[in-house]
């Protein structure tokens, strides 16, 4: 048996130096080949012969070769697929999901990266008032959240948020749709044109929806509406507005006092002076609209990704995406109307707001209609102007900071875009520039 064991041993040997000492190529089986250790087999002929092939690895040398590391890798890390449904979300569009979304959210703290939160296929979860972040993902790392293309309907009120996502690594939130339970618009028809009685100036409207139940209501602070484009894009023509009173709320009829006084939009006067019967308003819902917060936070992470995702409507702006220090990307991240909405209006201000980013931001097969204001709002305070070619063209360097979120160290440099004239400035003094 010695005799033919030494023999064919030799046949191997011959054949490997015919062959030119062939091995698999690294490319190929590299990941299998690392951290592997050589066993010698000290088992008897009889154990041998009864002895089963190891099948961890291709047919290659898998009778004489092992790994410490590789049979078992799935079962040493601690490696799990969560569903949301496991932890009592029943996703029926009216029961509040808030908590049982964030108790699957916290299960996933016990898991190793690679783990996942699903949501079910095409159901809507939502969450009420009593959560003040849908979808709180906070110092994970290597995940992925995937709703399914369900949808996340939000209580707007109260500064509340679609995603919290912060202090993340190499983690991706997917195919979800975002929207809000009352939205933080209605859609009104004038059926009183511009008119003045005791309380001030106003115009009469029957809105599209219900959007709660008032006698009157005051506005605060900086809220306007908008007249419709007759050609269905958002206009900047503004209706700069102090209050509303009911005038029947059966058949939601309402009359709108208008500031002509406001110092921050102009142009209200003229524009309600040109509204005709059964033109377009559209106008802030109470509570809701105009309420200064992101709905979806990107704050301090790296190596994420936001991906598949409609953002059908905000109280205010989209997206903040701030101090992240490493790539973020959007693919096909959409801000549009919902598909049933009968204007095109998602937001009342910027969609994204970028500000102390020191890595890229990467938009890819992104979509945006129905905002109010900026698509695209970046700005940096932690780099400084170190070359001017032309007033248009500079080269940055990102200045060190001292640490409070990305604030300019001292007498750093301030970049300044002068939306005037189209000028790049440094600070102080962007405007007393030359």
């Amino acid at each position: 048996m010695k005799k033919q064991k030494t023999i064919a041993m030799l046949l191997a040997v011959s054949f490997l130096f015919i062959t030119g000492c062939q091995k698999p190529t690294e490319n190929v089986y590299s990941e299998y080949v690392e951290n592997m250790e050589i066993e010698v087999d000290n088992t008897s002929e009889s154990d041998s012969s009864e002895s089963e092939p190891d099948n961890s690895f291709p047919s290659y040398n898998s009778d004489t070769v092992t790994s410490s590391e590789t049979a078992s890798d799935d079962e040493k890390k601690n490696i799990k697929i969560l569903s949301v449904k496991d932890f009592g979300a029943v996703g029926d569009g009216k029961t509040d999901d808030g908590e049982a979304i964030a108790a699957a959210v916290k299960a996933l703290y016990s898991y190793d990266e690679g783990s996942q939160l699903v949501f079910e296929k095409n159901k809507t979860y939502y969450v009420s008032g009593t959560t003040q972040n849908a979808l709180n993902i906070v110092s994970l790392k290597g995940m992925t959240i995937d709703g399914n293309n369900s949808t996340i309907l939000l209580d707007g009120t109260d500064k509340r948020t679609y995603l919290n996502l912060s202090e993340c690594e190499n983690v991706t939130v997917k195919s979800f749709n975002f929207d809000l339970k009352v939205r933080s618009h209605f859609v009104g028809t004038v059926i009183g044109t511009y008119n003045r009685d005791e309380v001030g100036d106003y115009i009469d409207i029957k809105a599209d929806r219900d959007f709660g139940s008032y006698d009157k209501y005051t506005y605060s602070g900086f809220t306007f509406g908008l007249v419709a484009d007759p050609e269905g894009r958002t206009s900047r023509d503004f209706l700069m507005l102090k209050s509303f009173k009911t005038i029947d709320n059966n058949a939601r009829t309402y009359r709108f006092y208008l500031d002509f006084e406001s110092s921050m939009v102009g142009g209200t006067k003229v524009n309600a002076e040109k509204l005709k019967l059964n033109d377009t308003v559209i106008l802030p819902t109470p509570e809701i609209a105009h309420n200064v917060t992101e709905c979806v936070r990107v704050h301090t992470n790296s190596n994420c990704t936001l991906k598949d995702i409609n953002i059908w409507n905000a109280p205010c702006y989209m997206l903040s995406v701030r101090y992240n220090n490493g790539p973020i990307t959007f693919e096909n991240v959409n801000t549009i109307p919902a598909p049933d909405e009968k204007v095109n209006f998602c937001s009342w201000r910027d969609v994204y707001h970028c500000k102390t980013n020191s890595d890229k931001i990467i938009w890819r097969n992104c979509k945006s209609s129905g905002n109010h204001d900026d698509v695209i709002n970046i700005s940096s305070n932690i780099m400084y102007v170190s070359k001017v070619y032309k007033n248009n063209e500079v080269e940055c360097v990102w200045q060190e900071t001292n640490g409070s979120y990305g604030d300019p160290a001292p007498g750093s440099k301030v970049i300044v875009w002068d939306t005037d004239t189209c000028l790049l400035y440094t600070s102080p003094s962007p405007r007393d520039a030359t």
